[in-house]
């Protein structure tokens, strides 16, 4: 329950203690005492785990880790409402918190920032480009192959400061907020065709505890009703896509002139492929559309291009990857190095906060399950030629260890791939990049040296 002073309400709003944080929650505080009667505020700036490392956010477990003192803050009744960039906030949110409203949306684009203010297209060859996400690193990767992305951290400030070092030759950041902060620098803005943006990038969001009926009764209305309706379908999208930030993801919803234009678009990690679509719905249906929309994804594959590991890990709490001896092939790698790149491979694709990866150099692969206290056994599959083979496998192994196996389909573009086919393409000079993990690739460019 809100404080009360001397006959006022007291709302005590926690903030992240950036610069662009600190503006975003003073903003809601001048909406609040001018909008609402009898009231004071008090900001309650907070360091969060994000904010005290430099890593990268898939090393980190992703955005979530930035809001999460806050709602520490709210339950413990330090708080009252946190202010939230929404675009940080998990599509799925935990029941007990909801976000009550958000506020008209600054420019949902994002901008290319660089000295001299080149276009994307006028980018040489080999050029790097630093970007803080899957999404932006996937569309730059599809639009242009032969640009290197690298991933960046840190405040809008800091990050300009590497660019203007010469760490990189671009950096990609969020129009809003360039414009929120009053920065100047050179820019490109890229067009919604070239850049989507990720859900919700532009709006400023409040967010308390659901069972808060008091705040919620006095501040749900504080911002834009038609706003909230357009972010929460953007959620809505990434959700039913089991998405995270941590995935190349890009929605947007439009108002235009009362028809809303949704805008879509899936990659794969590397951003060699991808899906989109548009699609016109209205404020009355959205709810429905939206899905629907999402469900056009999915049927066309879209779930597939984050793999199967990816799908594991929204199925399990924890998927562990085991990496067998097998007495019947020539490895390429020894056990050690194969740790080291299926690490690599997991942080790349930002799923170490759920994935684990193990060696398991002898015995029976039911055993090993058992020991893990593992309640499924993952496989992938490429063909009913594979359904065919693993068969028998997981019926021997749910005979031994009382644990069913689950198959998951592969990617059908890689349904006729297998790595003694890879390896000999890359023996060939051909190109596998496609076909492996990044830190895969690494390995093999080094040993073949």
């Amino acid at each position: 329950m809100p404080v009360t002073i001397r006959n006022k309400m007291k709302i005590r709003i926690a903030t992240r203690q950036s610069e662009l944080a600190m503006y975003q929650a003073k903003f809601v505080a001048d909406e609040l005492l001018a909008k609402i009667n009898n009231i004071e505020v008090e900001l309650l700036s907070m360091t969060s785990e994000g904010d005290q490392t430099d890593k990268p956010l898939h090393e980190i477990g992703g955005k979530g880790l930035f809001i999460s003192t806050l709602e520490s803050a709210l339950e413990a009744d330090e708080a009252d409402i946190a202010v939230h960039s929404l675009k940080d906030v998990p599509a799925k949110l935990d029941p007990k918190f909801k976000i009550i409203s958000v506020f008209s949306r600054e420019s949902p684009e994002d901008l290319l920032l660089s000295k001299d203010g080149k276009s994307f297209s006028e980018f040489a060859r080999n050029s790097t480009i630093g970007t803080s996400g899957p999404r932006r690193k996937a569309q730059i990767n599809n639009l242009r192959p032969d640009i290197k992305t690298i991933p960046v951290r840190g405040n809008i400030a800091t990050r300009i400061k590497k660019l203007n070092d010469g760490q990189f030759d671009g950096l990609v950041v969020a129009k809003a907020a360039i414009k929120r902060l009053g920065l100047k620098q050179n820019s490109y803005e890229f067009s919604i065709e070239e850049m989507l943006p990720s859900a919700s990038q532009g709006y400023i969001a409040i967010e308390c505890l659901s069972d808060k009926k008091d705040i919620i009764k006095l501040l749900e209305n504080i911002g834009d009703p038609k706003e909230l309706i357009l972010a929460s379908a953007e959620r809505s999208f990434v959700a039913a896509m089991e998405g995270t930030c941590l995935s190349p993801i890009a929605i947007l919803c439009e108002d235009k002139n009362g028809q809303i234009k949704i805008s879509g678009k899936i990659l794969s990690y590397k951003g060699n492929k991808k899906i989109y679509k548009e699609k016109m719905s209205c404020f009355e249906d959205i709810a429905i559309d939206i899905m629907l929309f999402a469900d056009e994804f999915i049927l066309e594959g879209a779930k597939s291009l984050l793999s199967v590991l990816g799908r594991a890990s929204k199925m399990f709490d924890e998927v562990c990857l085991l990496i067998v001896h097998n007495p019947n092939k020539e490895p390429k790698f020894d056990l050690n190095d194969r740790l080291e790149m299926a690490e690599q491979a997991i942080s790349e694709k930002g799923l170490q906060a759920t994935c684990r990866v193990q060696i398991m150099d002898r015995g029976l692969l039911a055993t090993a399950a058992k020991q893990l206290g593992a309640v499924a056994i993952v496989k992938g599959f490429r063909s009913s030629a594979d359904i065919d083979y693993e068969l028998p496998m997981a019926q021997v192994n749910a005979d031994l260890s009382g644990i069913e196996t689950v198959f998951l389909p592969a990617d059908e573009a890689f349904g006729e791939i297998s790595s003694s086919l890879v390896k000999e393409v890359f023996s060939l000079g051909g190109d596998i990049s496609k076909y492996v993990s990044e830190a895969v690739l690494r390995k093999m460019q080094e040993e073949s040296k």
